[in-house]
């Protein structure tokens, strides 16, 4: 596994659909597949990246056992203004990120994710910080069945 590249990641925001869900539950097919068919109507998109995000509120995301999470899919916009009905705006607040690239099918993610809680982290000098964690999804992602594919997870951290 790769180390991160941590960056001071400038903020940003992010026109979308939500869904928050017992961790349990499997929402992000669902998410998507509502989330792709109106990403037209979402208008100032800045770039082609997609954004799939986790809000955890009041939990701890290294404990993945219980607890729900808002998760998004979303296309990146460049300022306040239109959204669309049945859609919302997300502003991701900049600071320190441990940016963990992943290669290969959507299926084997949880193993870039296990990495970076239990073997990363613990070692890293730096602690989770209570942000949003993302994934960018730019022209390298090539689909979640792709063992070509490549996508990138955001780690929101500061310094222990």
């Amino acid at each position: 596994m790769n180390e991160p590249k941590i960056i001071d990641f400038p903020g940003l925001m992010v026109v979308g659909m939500n869904v928050t869900a017992p961790l349990s539950m499997e929402t992000t097919v669902k998410l998507w597949s509502e989330f792709m068919p109106r990403k037209r109507e979402v208008r100032s998109i800045i770039s082609p990246d997609l954004y799939a995000i986790r809000e955890y509120q009041n939990m701890n995301p290294v404990d993945m056992k219980s607890g729900n999470v808002k998760q998004w899919a979303g296309a990146p916009v460049k300022m306040e203004g239109f959204v669309p009905k049945g859609m919302d705006l997300l502003v991701i607040d900049p600071g320190l990120y441990a940016v963990f690239t992943h290669h290969g099918k959507s299926d084997r993610f949880s193993e870039t994710v296990a990495y970076a809680f239990t073997k990363w982290l613990p070692e890293s000098g730096y602690k989770l910080d209570l942000r949003p964690h993302f994934e960018r999804m730019g022209k390298d992602y090539l689909g979640a069945d792709n063992e070509h594919s490549v996508e990138y997870f955001h780690l929101p951290i500061s310094k222990v």
